[in-house]
């Protein structure tokens, strides 16, 4: 019988500041950035801080072989894991960093690139 595959997980992603620290974005409405890549499923990450805790709201998004621009807004980010008793708004106070990632699903290969990236009011 042949193993499964473990699932994969890579990743790039960007502080907010030169400082490393968190920032507050909440007077942003949300994120804009353009993606291409294999046409596979992603997953666009903020990660907060809150207390010594790091706290991932999420959405997946799909990075096809041409240039694609997306637009999130906020609100339909989902929190990962355990986080449902931080709200997203505490979250949002607290940005530590963005991240693309690979939706935790065994792939093959990845290939993903990000290009302007934005928030937006």
């Amino acid at each position: 019988m042949a193993k499964a595959p473990k699932p994969g997980y890579i990743g790039l992603g960007t502080g907010l500041n030169k400082q490393g620290t968190s920032v507050n974005i909440k007077q942003y409405k949300g994120i804009g950035f353009c993606t291409k890549g294999n046409g596979q499923k992603y997953n666009l990450q903020l990660v907060s801080l809150e207390g010594a805790d790091y706290i991932s709201y999420a959405i997946p998004f799909i990075a096809p072989s041409n240039w694609k621009c997306y637009q999130i807004p906020f609100s339909s980010l989902k929190p990962l894991g355990s986080v449902k008793n931080v709200s997203l708004n505490k979250a949002l106070s607290q940005v530590k960093m963005i991240q693309w990632v690979t939706n935790f699903l065994p792939q093959d290969s990845v290939k993903l690139a990000i290009d302007d990236i934005k928030l937006i009011k």
